[in-house]
């Protein structure tokens, strides 16, 4: 298939996200000059090779146009044909059934193999995340590509940053041909340990303040964690707010109008995400 369409002159192909690392290595070998793309990160369709028509049958959303409503995430029964309205327990507990919800895919640990196989691009699913979630999640990528290209060995605290954000638990996939630990069983919502606040728009030099509108409440008092785009992490406590007519305000939150002042003792740039635990 990747033959024939590097005969069109097709430049780059999205690879399925059923094939493991030795298929991708295998394609790779066959067609080395045409650029390879694969799926490393976020919420995985339970269809094969995001082929589904639940959202589109059910909502009238469809998810090949991308607006997914993620009817595999609902709470399901199983009825039997003959006994209606009868619905009968699967693998349940106390919280629902949750027989079509997969965990999200999380390679990170494996990008130097991924890159022995070939493969030139990486694909993050975005798709109605916050920019939290991207922030994080990139930030993350690029750390551990960075320290590839420089030799390091992979730093397990990128995963740990994986923890901050909205996840339904972590599996490869199909990567390792094993397809195991694909579903999630106990929940279809997502676990977020961290509030996103907000991403720096200004900083002020002179009295060492960052700009920023707040998306969720925080209080003065709170240490928040600092994630610049390219830089270490740090944590900062909160020892004022200040609106931008430089009132002073205990809290801040989404529901408000307008930006905030909080200090802090280190420049960033402008993109910096802040966020707390809850």
């Amino acid at each position: 298939t990747v033959k024939f369409w590097q005969s069109l002159g097709v430049e780059r192909i999205i690879l399925a996200r059923e094939l493991s690392l030795k298929e991708i290595t295998t394609i790779h070998k066959a067609v080395p000059r045409m650029e390879l793309e694969i799926f490393v990160h976020g919420a995985i369709c339970m269809s094969y090779s995001g082929r589904c028509l639940l959202s589109l049958y059910l909502t009238g959303r469809d998810a090949n146009r991308g607006v997914c409503s993620q009817p595999c995430r609902w709470k399901y029964s199983l009825e039997e044909e003959k006994r209606p309205g009868e619905f009968l327990p699967i693998e349940e507990d106390q919280h629902g059934t949750y027989i079509l919800n997969s965990k999200d895919m999380c390679l990170i640990e494996h990008l130097g193999k991924i890159a022995k196989a070939g493969v030139c691009s990486l694909k993050i699913e975005g798709r109605h995340k916050t920019a939290g979630y991207l922030a994080t999640v990139v930030h993350a990528y690029r750390k551990a590509l960075d320290d590839l290209a420089e030799g390091k060995k992979f730093d397990k605290k990128l995963l740990k940053e994986f923890q901050t954000i909205g996840n339904r638990g972590f599996t490869m996939g199909f990567f390792d041909g094993s397809q195991k630990d694909l579903q999630n069983y106990e929940r279809s919502a997502s676990e977020n340990p961290q509030t996103f606040l907000g991403l720096v728009e200004k900083f002020d030099t002179k009295n060492n303040r960052i700009l920023f509108t707040p998306k969720n409440r925080f209080d003065v008092g709170d240490v928040i964690e600092v994630v610049p785009p390219d830089g270490e992490i740090f944590q900062v406590k909160v020892k004022e707010i200040l609106d931008e007519k430089m009132e002073p305000m205990e809290s801040a939150h989404g529901g408000q109008a307008g930006k905030v002042w909080v200090s802090l003792n280190k420049e960033v740039p402008m993109y910096t995400l802040l966020r707390k635990k809850k």
